[in-house]
C-alpha cells in the first residue's frame, strides 16, 4: 500500500499562487483608487474635526460679549434719592440690560415665571437709613437684595453675577460721592459710620433655587451627552442582535422585538441614572418618577436619531453622527445659556437636546417658568417621524428582498417541474 502525497493546503495554495506584481498595471490602478479614497476620507475627517472644535469652542467663547441679552430688573421700593442715583449709574451699564420697574410686588415669583435673570431690590427707607448712617445716629446695616435663580443655569448665573458685582464695586466711589453731595453739601461729619465709606451699597444674595451640588448641574448637561452615547450603543447593538432573524421570522415581529428591547434599555438606563443622582442627594423638585420618565423620552428620541444615521442611512453617513451629537450638545445650553452665545446657537431651540436639558432642569430644580409641555411636544415631534422613517426603511427594502428571494425560488421550482415533465414525456416516446 503506497503512501499518497498529502494534498496541498489552502494556505499553501495562496502562498504559491501566481499573483500580479505590486507594480502591475491593474494593481497600480487599484492602489491609486484606494489612495484617492483614503485621502478624501482623511480630508472629510479633518473638516469634521474643525467643525466640531469650532462648535464646541464657540459655545463658550466669550459669554460676557452677549450679556446685553440678559434682563436684570431693578425694583425700587425706596423711590427716593438712592433709586434715582442707582438708575443714573446703572443706565450706563453696557454689559447688562437693566430695566427699572416699580410695579413688581413679588420679585421671587417674577424671577421664576418671567424672563428676567435677576432682580435688584432697593428696600423701603433705604435713603433715610443711609443718611442716618452718615449722621452716626445708628449703625449702617441695610443692603440691597439681589434675587436670582441659580437652578436656571449655574454657569450663566455665575457670569452675570460676576459682571454685576464688578460694576457695583467699581461704582462704589461714584455712589458715595453722589449720595454725600445731597447731604449737607457733601460735608461729612466725624460720626459717619465707616461701613458706609467702605461699602455704601452692600448687596445680599437671595438664591431662590440653589444648586447644592455642582454635579447636579452636570447631571442635566453631561447627562444628555451620556444618554446620546448610550443610545448609540443600544440602538446599534439591538439592531445587530435581532437582524440575524431576517428570513426566519416575520419582519414586523423583528421590528416589535427591536422596539421593545430599545424601550427596556432606555427604562433601565434612565432608572440607573436617577438612582445614582438620588444616592448623591438630588432633591427632584418635581418628583423622581416624572424626571425618570422624561429621561426615557429623551433617550428614545436620541435612539431614533442614531438609528437613522448609523443603521438606516448606513456607513457612508457615519460622518454625520459626531457632528449631530456635538451640534446638539453645543446648542443645548448645557455649557452656556443661549442668551450668552452668538445668535447661531439659537438653532438649538429646534433640536431635541436643548429641550432635553431645559425640561430636565425644570423637573430637577423647579427653576424658571415651566416649558415642560413645549419640551415634551418638541421631543415627540422628533421621535414620531423618525420612528416611522426607520420602521419604513427597515420593512420595505427587506420586503422587496424577500419578494425577490421567494420569486426566484418559485421560478426555480417551476423550472425544475417543467424539466422533469419534459424528461418523463421523452421517456414515454
Amino acid at each position: 500500500m503506497s503512501d499518497s502525497a498529502p494534498a496541498p493546503s489552502h494556505d499553501h495554495a495562496i502562498l504559491t499562487a501566481d499573483y500580479p506584481h505590486l507594480f502591475h498595471k491593474d494593481v497600480r490602478k487599484d492602489i491609486l483608487r484606494r489612495v484617492v479614497i483614503s485621502f478624501i476620507i482623511t480630508l472629510l475627517i479633518l473638516i469634521l474635526m474643525g467643525l466640531i472644535i469650532a462648535l464646541q469652542l464657540g459655545a463658550t467663547w466669550s459669554p460676557t460679549s452677549f450679556t446685553q441679552n440678559i434682563d436684570i430688573v431693578v425694583v425700587d421700593h425706596d423711590q427716593s434719592i438712592v433709586g434715582s442715583i442707582l438708575q443714573n449709574i446703572l443706565a450706563n451699564v453696557t454689559g447688562l440690560s437693566i430695566r427699572f420697574d416699580y410695579t413688581i410686588d413679588d420679585p421671587y415669583n417674577y424671577i421664576l415665571t418671567e424672563g428676567a435673570w435677576g432682580a435688584l431690590v432697593i428696600p423701603e427707607n433705604f435713603t433715610k437709613n443711609f443718611y442716618a448712617g452718615l449722621d452716626g445716629q445708628k449703625p449702617y446695616s441695610q443692603s440691597l437684595s439681589y434675587i436670582f435663580d441659580q437652578g436656571r443655569h449655574y454657569g450663566g448665573i455665575n457670569v452675570i453675577n460676576r459682571l454685576l458685582y464688578a460694576y457695583m464695586n467699581a461704582s462704589s466711589t461714584v455712589i458715595i460721592d453722589s449720595l454725600a453731595k445731597n447731604y449737607k453739601g457733601g460735608i461729612l461729619t466725624t460720626n459717619v459710620d465707616p461701613q458706609i465709606l467702605f461699602n455704601p451699597v452692600p448687596i445680599t444674595e437671595i438664591n431662590i433655587r440653589p444648586i447644592t451640588h455642582t454635579g447636579e448641574d452636570g447631571a442635566v448637561s453631561l447627562c444628555m451627552m451620556y444618554l446620546f452615547l448610550l443610545a448609540t450603543a443600544s440602538a446599534s447593538n439591538v439592531s445587530a442582535l435581532w437582524n440575524v432573524l431576517l428570513g426566519k421570522v416575520r419582519l414586523y415581529q423583528i421590528l416589535l422585538i427591536r422596539t421593545a428591547h430599545n424601550f427596556i434599555n432606555a427604562v433601565l438606563i434612565c432608572l440607573a441614572i436617577c438612582m445614582i443622582m438620588f444616592a448623591f442627594g438630588s432633591e427632584f423638585m418635581s418628583g423622581i418618577v416624572p424626571f425618570w420618565l422624561y429621561l426615557v423620552l429623551v433617550m428614545l428620541t436620541f435612539m431614533q436619531i442614531v438609528e437613522l444615521i448609523v443603521v438606516t442611512c448606513g456607513p457612508f453617513f457615519i460622518f454625520l453622527y459626531p457632528l449631530a451629537m456635538v451640534l446638539n450638545y453645543a446648542t443645548s445650553q448645557a455649557m452656556m445659556p443661549n442668551e450668552l452665545q452668538s445668535s447661531f446657537y439659537l438653532m438649538g431651540k429646534a433640536l431635541p437636546m436643548y429641550h432635553g436639558v431645559r425640561g430636565a432642569r425644570f423637573l430637577l430644580f423647579g427653576s424658571h417658568k415651566s416649558f415642560i409641555a413645549e419640551d415634551v411636544a418638541v421631543l415627540a415631534a422628533w421621535f414620531i417621524p423618525l420612528f416611522v422613517i426607520n420602521c419604513s426603511v427597515f420593512m420595505f427594502p427587506n420586503l422587496f428582498k424577500r419578494y425577490k428571494f421567494f420569486s426566484a425560488i418559485k421560478k426555480s421550482e417551476k423550472s425544475t417541474k417543467n424539466d422533469s415533465h419534459d424528461e418523463s414525456h421523452q421517456e414515454t416516446h
